[in-house]
This record gives C-alpha cells, structure tokens and sequence, in this order.
C-alpha cells in the first residue's frame, strides 16, 4: 500500500515512525563511522586524555580543557541541598559514604530520657525518636542514611536500631 508523503511522494513499507527513528539512529552515526571518533581517540597514547576524548564521545560534550571554577558561598547560594552536595563533590572528589563504622566516646542520657553521643571520630549525634538502645562507650556501632535523609544507629553486634540526627 502507498501514501502520499507530505512532499507528495508516494511512499511505501514502513510506518513514519520507524522510518524516522532509523534517521534519528543513523545520524548520529557519521562521527564514529568516519573515524573523527573512536578511531581518534584510539590514537591518544596518554591515558587520562584518551580516557577524556572516550568520555567526551559518550556525553557529546567537548573534553575540558582547564579545571572547574573554585566554589564561592555566592556560587553556591540558592541552591537545594542536593544540587550543594552534587557541585561540592564533583570539585573535591568526595562522595558521600551511605554507612558510617565507628565507636562510641561517650554516651549522655537527656532529660526526656533520649540519647546523645560522643563518637571516636569527633561527631556528635542525637537520637529523634523511639527508645534508646543499651549503649556504653566503647560499643561499636553502624550509622547508615534511613528514608527521608534520616539515619539510622544500630549497634555493629546486631540488634533493633533508632533514628539520630547530626548535631555538631
């Protein structure tokens, strides 16, 4: 069966749609094919640079070229804390650890009977909810992120855990 084409042509086979999506496909082909590609970076003897002109083929952005602007408290201002935490850790490297092995300093009982902790790598933590577990100076204990960028505290022997919250 054939259709006219929007140029008046007549058509046949296939519907637009995947005729379309094989353009779509085969045009971004010609840069690899040609060789202005993968064969260009294949010729790269230094690895950080081929790695770079690999990477920059796989994102269609140019490679860089100088190091990223130093980050300002202005750079910074207006920004949810997600995309903070994003720009924080592309300039320094650091990513955020989802758990946290550490052992407790001190532990201090409050007047509402929650807890709060001295920890060995000089973090201080509260507990939010619940009751509070049997903990001493010296235990062991795992720290990981809970739902709702809330944490969760459980002693490394095993056991129920509670919600803390950083307070230093």
């Amino acid at each position: 069966m054939t259709r006219p084409s929007a140029d008046g042509a007549a058509r046949r086979g296939r519907p637009v749609s995947f005729q379309f999506i094989i353009w779509i496909v085969a045009a971004g082909l010609p840069g690899i094919v040609s060789g202005d590609g993968l064969g260009s970076c294949r010729t790269i003897a230094e690895d950080r640079e081929r790695l770079a002109c690999y990477d920059a083929l796989a994102s269609d952005t140019p490679p860089a070229t100088e190091p990223p602007a130093t980050i300002s408290a202005e750079s910074l201002f207006g920004r949810d804390a997600a995309q903070t935490s994003a720009v924080l850790q592309r300039q320094t490297g650091i990513s955020t650890p989802q758990i946290l092995d550490v052992e407790i300093r001190s532990v201090e009982t409050r007047a509402d009977g929650k807890l709060q902790l001295s920890l060995q790598n000089d973090q201080r933590w509260e507990q939010i909810d619940g009751r509070p577990l049997d903990l001493a100076a010296g235990d062991q204990v795992r720290i990981r992120k809970g739902a709702f960028g809330s944490y969760l505290l459980h002693k490394q022997t095993g056991g129920r855990s509670m919600r803390v919250r950083r307070i230093d």
